[in-house]
């Protein structure tokens, strides 16, 4: 099972939530804003912001912006509806299209979430992060072989992602390959010393 749950032997998605403000899909908002403003739309970028500014923030121009936005705030309260109003502006963007993807994952929508991370890599085949959420969808959905492929193929273009090691050890782990999959933990802590995930999972792959 994709994280969200306790005890999960696999790393999750990107997470997309609050911050420490309250604010609703903060990465979203940031990560959105950043790729509408590298487009040159800074006004559009602005009102990302302005939408999802909490109320008690020291956002002033944002809150200033939300007085004369009113309900149109209400189209930026999700991640999803973030990242569809990106696209709209950049269809061409595999970031966005990527992102997108990794919000209906988190609602458990992983044949839609398949299709946009493919479509991704049709942009972009050596896009990491489009490979590796691609390959926990497909381990969510049962198709181990397939997540292992695109684990390694994340791996490939980001060898230090201590998630993709975890991830794929995982996966290897589902299709009895133990010690296969032990070797990866022990990269991934390598690379990362204290992630409880893999010390976790590596203690299971060496009792099977």
């Amino acid at each position: 099972m994709i994280f969200h749950h306790s005890g999960s032997d696999v790393e999750p998605n990107p997470p997309l939530g609050r911050s420490c403000y309250g604010a609703q899909n903060v990465p979203a908002v940031y990560g959105a804003a950043d790729v509408v403003c590298r487009a040159g739309l800074v006004g559009s970028a602005t009102v990302l912001f302005a939408a999802n500014c909490p109320r008690s923030a020291g956002c002033g121009r944002a809150r200033l912006l939300r007085a004369d936005m009113g309900e149109r705030n209400e189209d930026f309260r999700s991640a999803e509806s973030i990242w569809r109003s990106v696209l709209e502006v950049r269809p061409d963007n595999a970031r966005a299209r990527t992102s997108l993807g990794v919000a209906l994952a988190d609602e458990g929508r992983f044949p839609a979430a398949i299709a946009l991370y493919k479509q991704s890599l049709n942009q972009w085949p050596t896009y990491a992060d489009a490979h590796y959420n691609l390959a926990n969808a497909l381990l969510e959905s049962g198709d181990s072989e397939q997540a292992v492929e695109h684990y390694r193929r994340a791996i490939k273009n980001a060898p230090d992602d201590a998630r993709a090691h975890v991830n794929l050890g995982t996966a290897l782990g589902r299709m009895g390959k133990h010690q296969e999959s032990a070797s990866h933990y022990l990269e991934a802590l390598r690379l990362d010393p204290d992630f409880a995930l893999a010390h976790n999972n590596l203690a299971i792959a060496l009792r099977s």
